[in-house]
Parts: C-alpha cells; sequence; structure tokens
C-alpha cells in the first residue's frame, strides 16, 4: 500500500511541473483539524445511495484519467458493496475536467445526459470501463461512439444526441468553480462529510500516519460551518484510507 501511495506522490508532483497553467500544488496543510469557511456542495449530478445515509462522499472526477478509471473500478466498488448499498453512504459525484484531456468535457457531457434518461451511474462506469476505446477519438468519431454506448444502455438516441449537442457546460463549469473554492487541483479527489459525532482521534491518526501527504494537503481535515468534520483525499488512494475515515463515524 505505501508503494502505491509514493507513486501516487510523485504523480501528483510531475502533474504539477507539467501543467502549472492547469493544475496547482495541493494547499498546506498538517494533522489538526482546519476550520472551514464553506460548506461542500452536492452537485447536479443523480447521488448513488439512501437518503437517510449519515455520511457523504463528494467526488470530483475526469472522465480521461487514468487514475480516476483506477479508482472507479478498484476502490469505488468496495465502498459501493461496503457503505453504499448498506445504508452509511451517499455518494455524489463532481466534474473537474482538466484542460490536458481533450476528451474530458466530452465524458462528463455524455454521462450528464444519460442521466437526463435515468442511466447516469450505467454511463459513468461505462465510460471508464472503455476509456482507451473512446478517449483517443475526435470529431464525429467520438460523437459516433458515445451514441453508441448510450443506444447499448436502451436510450432514445434522438434525444440523447439532441442534449450531447446541447452541451451540459453551465453545470461542468460549475463544478469546476466549486472544486477550485475547495482546494481541488487534480482528480481524482474525494471529499468525505462526517457527522459531527464522528471521532476526531481516528481521523487525525490517519494524516499522523501519512505525514507526507498530510504536510501537503492531500489528505486533510477539516470542520465545516455546521461543525461536520469533512476529510479530503486528493489522489486514487486504496480502499483502505476510506475504509478508515469512513469507519470512524
Amino acid at each position: 500500500m505505501d508503494r502505491r501511495i509514493a507513486l501516487l506522490g510523485i504523480f501528483f508532483v510531475m502533474l504539477s511541473l507539467l501543467t502549472a497553467g492547469c493544475l496547482v500544488p495541493p494547499n498546506s496543510g498538517n494533522a489538526t483539524v482546519q476550520n472551514l469557511t464553506f460548506r461542500i456542495g452536492m452537485g447536479t449530478n443523480p447521488v448513488l445511495g439512501s437518503d437517510g445515509a449519515a455520511i457523504a462522499i463528494v467526488e470530483f472526477t475526469d472522465y480521461q484519467c487514468p487514475y480516476c478509471r483506477q479508482h472507479a473500478t478498484e476502490t469505488f466498488p468496495q465502498i459501493e458493496q461496503n457503505y453504499v448499498n448498506t445504508g452509511r453512504v451517499k455518494y455524489y459525484l463532481r466534474d473537474f475536467p482538466l484542460e490536458f484531456h481533450p476528451n474530458s468535457r466530452n465524458g462528463a457531457t455524455a454521462a450528464r445526459c444519460a442521466g437526463d434518461q435515468g442511466k447516469y451511474w450505467e454511463m459513468h462506469s461505462l465510460l471508464f470501463q472503455k476509456q482507451d476505446e473512446w478517449s483517443g477519438l475526435s470529431g464525429s468519431d467520438l460523437v459516433a461512439k458515445f451514441s453508441s454506448y448510450a443506444d447499448s444502455l436502451g436510450l432514445n438516441t434522438a434525444q440523447y444526441n439532441s442534449c450531447y449537442s446541447a452541451g451540459k457546460a453551465g453545470a461542468i463549469s460549475a463544478d469546476i468553480a466549486d472544486g477550485q473554492e475547495y482546494g481541488i487541483a487534480g482528480t481524482p479527489s474525494s471529499i468525505i462529510i462526517l457527522p459531527r459525532t464522528a471521532n476526531e482521534t481516528r481521523l487525525l491518526g490517519i494524516l499522523a500516519a501519512y505525514p507526507q501527504y498530510a504536510s501537503q494537503g492531500i489528505l486533510a481535515l477539516g470542520k465545516d460551518p455546521d461543525g461536520k468534520y469533512v476529510f479530503f483525499i486528493k489522489g486514487a488512494f486504496p480502499y483502505q484510507i476510506f475504509q478508515q475515515a469512513l469507519d470512524s463515524s
């Protein structure tokens, strides 16, 4: 696990160096509770999970990002099985397309248009499963590929194609703006919102166990204006990190 996290740290540093115009270094932090001046918004994509769940996870994703695919195919299914399906967590996805991924906005649009017909999460999964198939396409080839995915999900393709042509620029831009306000610089980035009764000592213990990431704000803990705990996980960390944070409540 430590080797995977070390590679993740190298990845974030490389992205900061290679794409300084698109990304900024993570906010500095440490093993303390920061007082946040903002509340985490949930966005407009369909939520997965029970309305009565006490914990929320808000993930910022980029459909062309290989690390987001890793999270979506390896870590998320375990979170879904053990926490979402058991009624403990409700899961929200927000878009954070990075400028050096030219098709990432198109992927976000494809998912949102599928969502208009009740198939958001199905398209979300399909886009990551087939990322290598569509990420290198452009123009009409990309449009046709996404339309074929919509058809495979049983969507009304005429309605879907009309939605895709119109785009979802406003909603996607709103997600980006919120992510930047929350200190998001890369993807995937997950924010776990825990009740005020969460075990602060256990949450701080996670930061203390990984000081190299707490010191850079890649792992961070805050409290929002309502007193809820907000745990930031910026990167494709293993399931065990999420498990530790979620089990603090």
